[in-house]
């Protein structure tokens, strides 16, 4: 293969605003363990709210542990409680941030310094274009020397870190600046299934064919991006499905929100999830359409909807429309999209400090 110049594309705005945590095969194919059973670690009650992993934080005063100048958690502060209680946070809230960030820093202060970094970096990479936040969550690794250390360990052989890697040596964050170094970390990420590696990879060949088309090259570069940026928006990068839509299928703006309501929808937004329900229902294309609108709504209602009034009135309609049979399938669809939701195998719920 001919590569691309390395200048091209690599999308450093784009990094900057995106950070979150997630993974999804929609096939089911790849879903892995990694979730596993909550371990809960010794000492750790087992009654959370769904507030406490944020309120945590907010009494122990430790916005992000591993700033340049981290603030030393309040007397009373329980880490190993921490981590118990943010580990379940992710897991009923995959879209919220937040408990994300939390859980590492509670990590962080527990000793647990590899998990912590793992987590952020697997946040960094796996929400693309959803959160337009960015570098914030990750911005204290290339400022903490042992953050970053680990985090170059990390890259030896996981995608995450590798992507994360990627963009500090583009940015020249914490390390001399790259470019050519950067350029096979986000190989090496993208072909091991990172989606923020693959989209980076299929951004930098697009956009150097878009900015030298004339360039014997660039229909191959164009053809070569098209696979990577698929292979992303298939792992819910919001980015990357905006970047197809535009450029290679060149969908309408109707069918533009429809994909963006849908990505949103399998990475946990709750809000996507019950207008998802509402579009199936009201298309009407047939059973099928029927048994969408059943599965989204159903989610939505699962996952504590303040629409459920209005989401229940509808899913009782579509209940009595359908026939036993149909209904089964509904349940059964409806446990199938919730078990390949974006969000659900996050790194390091499946372990905490002994």
């Amino acid at each position: 293969m001919n590569s691309a110049p390395k200048e091209a594309g690599i999308r450093v705005g784009h990094f900057r605003q995106v950070l979150g945590a997630a993974l999804i095969c929609w096939s089911g194919a790849c879903f892995t363990a990694v979730l596993g059973p909550v371990v809960t670690p010794a000492g750790a009650q087992d009654q959370y709210s769904d507030d406490d992993c944020a309120r945590i934080f907010d009494s122990a005063g430790t916005p992000n542990a591993f700033s340049y100048d981290p603030r030393a958690p309040l007397p009373g502060f329980d880490a190993k409680q921490a981590i118990y209680t943010c580990m379940n946070s992710v897991k009923r809230f995959p879209e919220e941030r937040i408990f994300r960030v939390a859980l590492a820093n509670a990590y962080w202060f527990a000793s647990e310094r590899e998990a912590a970094v793992r987590v952020l970096a697997h946040a960094a990479t796996r929400f693309g274009g959803v959160y337009r936040s960015a570098l914030d969550d990750v911005s204290g690794l290339d400022r903490n020397d042992d953050a970053l250390e680990i985090l170059k360990t990390l890259a030896k052989t996981e995608a995450d870190a590798q992507a994360v890697l990627a963009h500090f040596y583009h940015e020249g964050l914490g390390v001399t600046e790259d470019r050519d170094l950067a350029a096979s970390l986000f190989r090496r990420s993208a072909e091991q299934g990172n989606p923020e590696g693959q989209f980076q990879v299929g951004w930098a060949l697009w956009s150097a064919a878009e900015s030298d088309p004339d360039n014997a090259m660039a229909n191959e570069w164009r053809s070569e991006a098209e696979p990577w940026l698929r292979k992303a928006a298939a792992q819910c990068h919001l980015e990357a499905q905006e970047t197809i839509d535009e450029t290679y299928d060149k969908v309408d703006e109707n069918q533009k929100l429809r994909n963006e309501t849908l990505i949103k929808a399998r990475r946990g937004d709750v809000i996507a999830q019950g207008r998802l329900g509402r579009e199936y229902l009201s298309e009407m294309f047939g059973p099928q359409s029927d048994l969408d609108a059943y599965a989204w709504l159903s989610i939505a209602l699962e996952r504590g909807s303040q629409e459920s009034e209005s989401l229940e009135y509808w899913r009782h309609v579509l209940t009595g429309r359908m026939s036993s049979s149909q209904v089964a399938a509904a349940k059964a669809l409806t446990a199938y999209k919730t078990f390949s939701l974006c969000g659900l195998n996050v790194a390091g719920l499946a372990a905490g400090p002994a």
